[in-house]
């Protein structure tokens, strides 16, 4: 972490703060855990800027606040009263099935459980301002192995004896005027099964926008950062 000025502070569930800027890189590395304690923070921890916090480093020291404030301005890192982390989660959740009663098609016991989801910082709102819905191909297997969900955090469960390969096609809003990505996912029953996490920085007030409302500058390069975390 580094010892500059902390103007934009962000308190860890552990009660330790640390400023966005490196909280936001430690992430990027996969490092979730703790710089001072290393205790590991919980999977639905969404860095936030502690606003009383900042106003307080501010009222102790104006001038080292605003050299901070002009240096992360100048190097585009400043994230301002609107600015936010957006956590994107995509993958399997997993929990094996302690009374297994459904069997395969050649009398396979299904033991597993698998949640296939997408979501954008566990906000159904802001998850449909940009995906439509996902359609998802499953193994041959499965008598419907076609299905299409159009309502975050667009999650479809089943059972299943063996892990096997998903096609997600995720369909953006028509205001994105972007094609579908496909991507495939291999499932997880390994502890709570398997996730891609990306943190991209956004705007706090998106969460209040309908999928219908009309896209700004701002709508559109949050758009393009959701693209490019999924590809």
């Amino acid at each position: 972490v580094c010892l500059s000025f902390c103007a934009e502070p962000v308190r860890t569930p552990c009660g330790h703060f640390f400023c966005m800027q490196c909280q936001k890189k430690l992430l990027a590395k996969g490092n979730n855990a703790c710089p001072m304690c290393r205790e590991y923070f919980d999977k639905a921890f969404i860095p936030q800027i502690d606003k009383e916090l900042a106003m307080e480093a501010m009222n102790f020291n104006k001038e080292e606040f605003e050299e901070r404030k002009a240096e992360l301005i100048q190097d585009g890192e400043w994230f301002g009263e609107n600015g936010a982390l957006i956590k994107m989660v995509l993958g399997n959740n997993y929990e094996e099935v302690k009374v297994p009663t459904i069997k395969g098609r050649n009398g396979e016991i299904c033991r597993h459980r698998w949640a296939m989801f997408l979501s954008l910082n566990n906000d159904k709102k802001l998850t449909e301002r940009y995906i439509k819905e996902v359609r998802y191909q499953l193994h041959r297997t499965y008598k419907v192995n076609k299905i299409t969900i159009k309502e975050a955090p667009f999650m479809l469960s089943r059972v299943a004896w063996g892990w096997f390969n998903i096609e997600m096609t995720i369909v953006f809003q028509d205001w994105c005027k972007t094609k579908p990505i496909l991507i495939n996912h291999m499932l997880s029953f390994e502890k709570d099964g398997a996730m891609r996490t990306q943190f991209i920085e956004g705007n706090a007030t998106d969460s209040h926008k309908t999928a219908n409302a009309k896209a700004t500058k701002e709508d559109l390069d949050m758009l393009a950062k959701v693209i490019a975390g999924l590809k």
